[in-house]
């Protein structure tokens, strides 16, 4: 049985996890974007760039004390104190952004809360949310939006860290549905085919590591120009810019 969140997935307008609206991201985004958090309870908060590779040398603060402590990691950890709302903001060298936190006292949280949201962006129109397949280290939910230049897939852990965004299609072109695509790069699910059929050109290390991860496979040096990953029945070698971004990859077969 696939994992779920233990918020509520449903498309309505009150939904245990508000999976909002996607599109060309802005540089800097924390994720998730919006929680409401119990006094005692801590939760993770990441700053990731357009396509949800996570930032680095990232400055943590909260617009005022005494409601949150926030620790000092680039993915900080904020523990609720007492009740209050408070704006939780992210410094980068690309930019900067911000996170909504309500404080709320008592438990547990009342049946309709939206206990975390992803963030609106304009554009875009989310068209379906489903559970991931439990994979180790995988994603919990995906989220597909239908923005203005084609269809996009996000992924999310169960309590809204946003681990990666891709594009599936492009406007005029219909989005790979998963029984279409067992045999190939699924976006739904992470151990279908070789690693190269979910890796895409201009992809980035992180992400690559990502998927790696979540099919338990081992983590090549990072900052090496090419990789050679070893599956089961096939080769997967990837070649990255000096930004550390896939040029080219080819998948060979190493058994029938």
């Amino acid at each position: 049985m696939a994992r779920m969140p233990r918020c509520v997935l449903a498309l309505a307008v009150v939904i245990g996890c508000s999976l909002l609206n996607a599109q060309s991201a802005p540089s800097v985004t924390v994720s998730p974007t919006s929680v409401t958090m119990l006094v005692g309870e801590s939760r993770r908060f990441r700053a990731v760039d357009g396509s949800g590779h996570p930032l680095r040398n990232v400055d943590w603060m909260a617009s005022q004390s005494g409601i949150v402590e926030v620790s000092s990691e680039d993915e900080v950890v904020v523990t609720a104190q007492q009740v209050g709302k408070v704006t939780l903001m992210a410094h980068t060298s690309t930019g900067s952004a911000n996170a909504h936190i309500e404080v709320v006292g008592g438990g547990p949280l009342s049946q309709g809360t939206v206990i975390w949201s992803s963030g609106d962006m304009p554009g875009c129109r989310s068209t379906k949310i489903m559970p991931a397949v439990p994979v180790a280290n995988g994603p919990d939910v995906f989220e597909e939006s239908q923005c203005a230049d084609g269809t996009y897939i996000r992924a999310y852990t169960s309590d809204g860290i946003l681990l990666w965004r891709r594009k599936i299609a492009s406007n005029g072109a219909s989005p790979a549905k998963p029984a279409e695509v067992s045999n190939s790069s699924n976006p739904f699910d992470t151990r279908a085919g070789s690693i190269c059929d979910s890796v895409s050109v201009g992809m980035k290390q992180d992400a690559v590591i990502e998927l790696l991860k979540a099919r338990n496979l081992g983590v090549p040096t990072t900052g090496q120009k090419t990789w050679i990953i070893e599956e089961d029945s096939a080769q997967c070698k990837l070649w990255f810019d000096t930004t550390s971004g896939v040029v080219k990859k080819r998948k060979t077969l190493t058994t029938e």
